[in-house]
Parts: C-alpha cells; structure tokens; sequence
C-alpha cells in the first residue's frame, strides 16, 4: 500500500467497534506508535454516564434509574368511565380527571406498580369492590379539588388513595360505617337519638362543688310511699335514682339484698312528717352509717323530727351499704 497522508485516506461513515485506528500513547515522555479499537477506545474515555441527558430515548427499559435532580412529569386530560378510563395510555401521569362516572374498573396497567395521580374535576366515583380497594374499605365519591392516586398493585388491581380538598376540623378522616372511635371528644351533641347508647346515670353529684354554673333542669324519677305499720320493700328498681318521702308511720324501709347489679344505685328518703322509720338491712349485710360500720343486720333509726334525711347508695366493691344522713339525726338502731 502506498505511503498516503491520513487526509487523503477515503473517510468511512459507518466504523465498527472492531475497526483500528492508529494512536501515539505517552506523548509527553516516550511516545510510541499504537494501534487500538474504536471498542476500547470509546470504553476508556466515555465511562458509562450515571445519569441520562440530552434528548429523550425513543423507548427502553431501565433496571435502575438514580434522579439526582427534579424529574417533571406531564399533565393530560383523561374523561372518567366505568371502566375504560384511559388513565394508562394518558400522555402523563398527572392527569385532569373529567365527568361524574363512578369506576368500578380500570383499563390492564403496563406493570406492577404503575401510578397515575387524578385531579377530580367533577364529582367521580370509586366502587370499593373487584379490582379496586379504595382507602378505607367503603367506595367513594370524590368532589371538585381531590386527589386520587391510582397504584396498580398487579396488571389487573388497583390501590385507590384519596387526598381530599375540602374537609373541617383535624385528626384522620373517617370513612368507614359503624367506626370505632378511641376516646373521642364530641363536645355537645346539638340534637340526636341515644336509644342505643348505655347511659349510667349517678345517684348524686358528689366531689368538690362547682366553681360556677347553672342546671336548667335535672331529671329523675320520684315517688311517695306511706310507712305503716307494715314493712315496705324496695325493689332493686326503687333503689335507683329515686325520692321517697315518708309521710306517716315508723315502720321499716327494706332494702333488697346486695347485689353487683346494684352497685352505684341511689335512694333519697326523707321523712316529711314526725315520723320514726328505720332502714332494714338484710341480715348478713352490713351499713357503713356516716363512716362508721353497724354490725351486720343492724338498722338505721330516724330520730323523729320532720325533714330527717339519708342518701343510700351501694358500693359493690366493699360489699357495703352506704347511708348518708343529709340532714336532722339517725342513729345505730341495732338489730
């Protein structure tokens, strides 16, 4: 081959990483003529890039990919359908999610994991049934202003998020029927029906007195038995939340044997007349008499002098009866 300058030598448009090309390596010190291939070449002074930049790759697939910097996305508008919604086919994944359909499927994602971030124009729905989970287990209609994030948890099921607009007060959205509520503060119910709800109602108010305030109206059931000379039994009924006013004789008031269910039960009974009745216990059960404990069977006496009167309630815990005197005197009137 004659001896040609390189510039003369015929270009070529098409080199393979085979090819050679002549190259002087040390220059600086002991130059010498090499050969190498464009391969090792381009390996030696084009590292593998740790980020892509430049143009956008017509199509590929990435097994991992580091974002060292913002990554934008693109925005589309998508109409929404029971279950065509072209939420994957959308050019973006930020999508102006259009129309009132409620979705009850969506269209097979292109991979495990794919999302799509709906903006809800209008007021779109979710079925939490088949395919769909939607937060929180019951479906959804969304309003103007949520965010709904679409994850498909395979090809064919799909997560659904929701990010409300619109909504008061704090603490975590409640979406769920019959939700249990771990003590909440309701405050005071304007108006509502508690025929369902258990409602223990105390015998008194006791403790320290209120700094301030005013009861409109206090609510109880009251009754008035006439004492002779014949014993008069409370019911396990009487003896909660009642007013008895004794108006004549001097026999005993009976209370029922204690019992559990009795526990925190109340009776006022007042003497409104010169009467002298005594407050039976059963016979093994004892009376704590203004702190002071009767021995068992031992009664409470009136001392006879109109406006005397007592507070009985039952302390389940001690096995106890407990007598109050509020006003005038009674005594230990023994067995």
């Amino acid at each position: 081959m004659a001896n040609k300058k390189i510039t003369e030598l015929t270009a070529t448009t098409t080199p393979a990483s085979t090819d050679i090309v002549p190259i002087v390596i040390d220059p600086a010190t002991t130059p010498l003529n090499r050969k190498v291939t464009l391969a090792n070449l381009v390996n030696a002074i084009l590292p593998a890039p740790s980020a892509i930049g430049g143009t956008t790759p017509a199509a590929g697939t990435f097994t991992a990919l580091t974002v060292t910097d913002a990554l934008d996305t693109s925005y589309d508008t998508v109409a929404s359908h029971a279950t065509t919604a072209p939420i994957w086919a959308a050019a973006g994944n930020v999508i102006n999610y259009t129309g009132t359909a409620t979705a009850t499927n969506f269209p097979a994602a292109p991979r495990a994991g794919a999302q799509r971030i709906l903006i809800c124009v209008d007021a779109c729905g979710f079925t939490h049934a088949g395919n769909i989970t939607v937060q929180g287990g019951v479906t959804y209609t969304a309003t103007a202003g949520d965010v709904v994030i679409i994850t498909a948890t395979t090809t064919t099921t799909f997560k659904v998020n929701i990010l409300r607009q619109t909504q008061t007060g704090t603490g975590a959205t409640v979406l769920a029927s019959s939700p249990t509520l771990v003590s909440p503060a309701l405050g005071t119910p304007a108006s509502g029906i508690l025929s369902n709800c258990d409602l223990t109602v105390p015998p008194a108010i006791g403790g320290t007195t209120p700094a301030a305030g005013t009861f409109t109206s206090i609510a109880g059931r009251s009754q008035t038995k006439t004492i002779s000379s014949t014993p008069v039994t409370l019911t396990e009924a009487e003896m909660k939340n009642n007013r008895i006013f004794v108006t004549t004789g001097g026999a005993a008031i009976v209370l029922p044997p204690k019992a559990a269910t009795l526990d925190g039960c109340g009776v006022y009974i007042e003497a409104i007349a010169t009467v002298t009745p005594v407050i039976d216990p059963d016979s093994s059960d004892i009376i704590i008499l203004d702190g002071t404990a009767l021995t068992a069977g031992y009664k409470v006496a009136f001392d006879g002098v109109a406006g005397t009167a007592v507070l009985i309630t039952y302390d389940a815990t001690a096995t106890r009866w407990r007598v109050r005197t509020v006003s005038g005197i009674t005594s230990d009137g023994g067995a």
